[in-house]
């Protein structure tokens, strides 16, 4: 049915075609209607002049210039005679009339010029058909007069005009024909094909299982995709606000979901068991529908969320070639994304086919060229090593003895990275700690292998001011405490038994470390065994006294020097920074991180420092510091202006402000431009009136 009404179609559109051959639509713009037609070549010549057909044969794309013409002839659908500017061509002895629907000169096959009636030459040219007699048989023609023509003529002019045309026509028609039948059949194999492959290599093209779902539903199942640790909590105030920021990135959606409704919805979709593996896991070949249903969102496409997993899965960078069957998303603005989820994973990840992304790789995770380079067979063993070399992190607190999935899930930015790769304690910054199937490694360190009181002992010591820990003082009891119940639970005492030598020393109840080296390095297995989750870090800076944490933490853009170690606090969430400053006050002004020119808003907030103060140089920094530490005083100002007009007496009125004497203000000579004085009057704080100033010059 569909290849018949392709060849009606086309037999349609070839006969219009046909039926508009030699037809000139700017011809229509030149249309006018006349009593009658000139008689002589004089009266002609003088009408085409007027006519100027000359002007539109220059803009017209019908013809050549020279062969558009004047014509006079008769328009037999109005059953008059016009005046129009048309294609010049040799008419075979019958007559002419203008056809203004079809926009063309028409012959009158039925009206022969050439019988005794209506004599005209043989072969004459069209813009002279008027000069001969009017043919009799035009003033009633219909179109059918026109187009029947007259099957008795058969004069071998119009057997040769006519044979032009089949002769064209018809070779054409069945090339037409042909090319559309053979497309035809063309197109329907390969959408055959084409269909069969978008099938095999995404499935859920044939039928969406999940079209019946609203919006916020697949949101929820593409909550799912964030997790590398289990299905989401609703409950949970950062799960839900995950779920609204998704909400509000893909699809403009700005009312908040609230917990009760998210977790409502989540029920509902559990009770759909074509969706689940088991209670908790979604099938495979939804999480392809749940992406489709993702990335066809109107606005922004929320990937930053995405898990390690899911990106290892679904991302690959932009100038990655796909393989048949392969499901896959990719984009140029995601490859610093791909990276920092995959981690050293993506040196063994399929996108490391693409070669244009081994810059972003070294930059983002400073791996050295030669490994980049190298075999995917030795960069798998450079993984290997690193896993043989390296020790797993053991989260204490939550997964005791297993291996702790990195939390990156609440970093909402595209180039954040997870705290712990940002903790450069030790000397080489992204090789002490590193991210391997989404686990942190870090290089063993010997503080890792001592008994859990003895490291506890240690922490506490670096927390405590100016590192010196007193055990008999209540404050450093009360940090240890905290430190034993948060990351050593289990243990009973207070390890001052058990200290190796070498690495503190004691004098009288004091503890010290015994070097800057020991310290940084009980440093380093602290942040490594300790500092996991933001709340970690908030603990630490809340127990931690001034001196590790001016040593140690930094703003998260601050650009560390060489060798520096330091330990970077993200943006978010913002209370961390809010306790980096409120415990060093005055002295974060004077404190490196204020390098990093991110930082400085949140400083003028908190501490009313005006931000010029913080960009000055270092020695300005610390001398503001000393004196504001020795006292400060608020200070008032108020600008005034004196106008008017030249002469008015300006100057004399500020003189008498200023209570200057009739000596001097007879001196005062007009003043040219403008003049600017500084802390001239002073506001008495008893009378609250001006104090009395001292003159000052003109």
């Amino acid at each position: 049915m569909k290849l018949k009404a392709m060849l009606i179609s086309i037999l349609i559109v070839v006969g219009y075609i046909c039926l508009h051959i030699n037809a000139c639509k700017w011809s229509d713009r030149t249309l006018d209607f006349v009593a009658s037609c000139p008689a002589t070549k004089d009266e002609t010549n003088t009408a085409a002049r007027n006519k100027r057909c000359e002007v539109v044969a220059w803009r017209q794309n019908c013809t050549k210039p020279s062969n558009f013409k004047y014509h006079c002839l008769y328009n037999y659908r109005q059953k008059g005679f016009v005046e129009v500017c048309s294609v010049e061509s040799y008419i075979h002895g019958v007559c002419i009339v203008f056809d203004s629907r079809l926009s063309k000169i028409q012959p009158v096959y039925n009206a022969k010029c050439r019988d005794k009636s209506a004599s005209c030459p043989a072969k004459y040219l069209s813009s002279e058909g008027h000069l001969y007699a009017t043919c009799p048989e035009l003033l009633n023609l219909t179109f059918f007069d026109i187009k029947g023509g007259d099957k008795n003529q058969n004069t071998p002019e119009n057997k040769s005009q006519t044979g032009v045309y089949l002769a064209v026509i018809i070779p054409i028609l069945i090339i037409i024909i042909i090319s559309s039948i053979s497309f035809f059949i063309y197109k329907r194999r390969r959408n055959r094909r084409s269909r069969q492959h978008d099938e095999e290599r995404i499935p859920f093209l044939r039928k969406d299982p999940l079209s019946d779902l609203t919006e916020d539903e697949v949101f929820v199942l593409f909550c799912f995709l964030c997790s590398d640790s289990g299905p989401p909590d609703f409950t949970d105030t950062e799960w839900l606000d995950m779920l609204n920021e998704i909400r509000q990135r893909a699809d403009d959606k700005n009312n908040p979901v609230k917990s009760e409704k998210a977790q409502q919805m989540l029920d509902r979709l559990k009770s759909r068991e074509f969706l689940w593996e088991d209670q908790d896991k979604i099938k495979e070949d939804k999480k392809n529908h749940i992406m489709d249903r993702i990335t066809s969102m109107k606005n922004y496409i929320p990937f930053p969320y995405i898990s390690y997993v899911t990106a290892s899965v679904y991302l690959r960078s932009h100038k990655y070639n796909k393989k048949p069957g392969e499901k896959c998303l990719s984009n140029s603005s995601w490859d610093s994304l791909l990276i920092r989820r995959l981690q050293i994973n993506v040196l063994t990840h399929v996108t490391m086919e693409d070669t244009s992304i081994y810059d972003e790789i070294y930059q983002i995770l400073n791996i050295p060229d030669n490994i980049l380079n190298d075999s995917e067979d030795n960069r798998e063993q450079f993984l290997l090593d690193l896993r043989r070399d390296g020790e797993a992190f053991h989260y204490l607190r939550k997964c005791k003895d297993s291996v702790h999935q990195v939390t990156w899930l609440w970093r909402y930015w595209i180039n954040a990275r997870p705290d712990i790769v940002r903790s450069c304690i030790g000397l080489h910054p992204h090789n002490d700690i590193y991210i391997i199937d989404n686990k942190a490694y870090r290089k063993p360190s010997s503080f890792h292998l001592f008994q859990s009181n003895v490291r506890c002992l240690l922490y506490t010591l670096l927390s405590v001011e100016n590192y010196k820990l007193d055990v008999n003082k209540q404050s450093h009891r009360i940090t240890r405490d905290k430190i034993r119940e948060r990351y050593f639970p289990d243990i009973t005492d207070d390890g001052l038994e058990d200290l190796p030598d070498g690495i503190t020393e004691t004098k009288k109840s004091v503890i010290t470390f015994l070097s800057d080296d020991i310290r940084h390095d009980v440093m380093y297995a602290f942040v490594t065994e300790c500092l996991v989750e933001d709340s970690d870090l908030e603990f630490f800076l809340t127990i931690a006294s001034r001196d590790v944490i001016s040593e140690y933490c930094r703003s998260w853009d601050y650009k560390r020097s060489d060798r520096e170690r330091c330990l970077y606090l993200p943006v978010r969430p913002g209370e961390l920074y809010n306790i980096f400053i409120d415990k060093l006050q005055l002295d974060i002004i004077s404190h490196c991180t204020v390098t990093d020119r991110e930082i400085h808003n949140k400083i003028s907030e908190q501490l009313r420092v005006p931000d010029e103060v913080l960009q000055w140089d270092q020695e300005a920094r610390e001398r503001y510091v000393k004196y504001a530490k020795s006292g400060t005083e608020r200070v008032h100002h108020a600008r005034g202006m004196i106008v008017g007009c030249a002469g008015a007496g300006k100057t004399t009125l500020l003189k008498r402000l200023l209570g200057c004497t009739e000596e001097e203000i007879k001196e005062v000579k007009s003043t040219e431009g403008l003049e600017v004085h500084d802390e001239v009057f002073e506001i008495c704080d008893e009378t609250k009136s001006l104090k009395d100033a001292p003159c000052m010059a003109s």
